[in-house]
């Protein structure tokens, strides 16, 4: 009985530590893996086809859900394009705002499931006012 005892406490005291212990929420999560440099293909629904670098730069608090960003497109044209946006993660969704006020959600077919390089990222980019899809990408974590 003892052993017994003693074992329940021991189990007792590891549970109570990590419900104590911080974690994540998903929005943080996401947001967190989101930091960092992306590269990869943006294809519009206007069949154009952009070589594209994404950075995301989480504000500076670990929980923080939102930051700030740009994006550089290499076109069919080829000069670079580069835009400025804002973005957050509210309720598992990423909204990016670009400095032009143009405003997207992010539908992801595939969410990043860690920070690590090599993690692919892809789906679609949607018009924030009207739902219609305005791109497809996929994007693999290059920093």
């Amino acid at each position: 009985m003892k052993k017994f005892s003693v074992f329940f406490m021991v189990v007792m005291a590891a549970v109570m530590s990590f419900s104590f212990s911080s974690c994540l929420d998903d929005d943080e999560a996401i947001a967190y893996y989101l930091d960092g440099e992306w590269r990869g293909t943006i294809y519009s629904m206007d069949d154009q086809r952009y070589d594209v670098t994404m950075y995301f730069d989480q504000y500076q608090n670990y929980y923080a859900t939102s930051g700030t960003g740009y994006e550089v497109d290499r076109g069919w044209w080829g000069r670079n394009s580069r835009m400025a946006f804002n973005w957050y993660v509210k309720n598992g969704n990423i909204y990016i705002e670009y400095a032009d006020r143009t405003r997207v959600i992010v539908d992801y077919d595939r969410l990043p499931r860690s920070a690590a390089r090599g993690e692919r990222f892809w789906g679609y980019f949607v018009d924030w006012n009207t739902d219609e899809t305005l791109a497809e990408f996929d994007l693999t974590k290059v920093d």
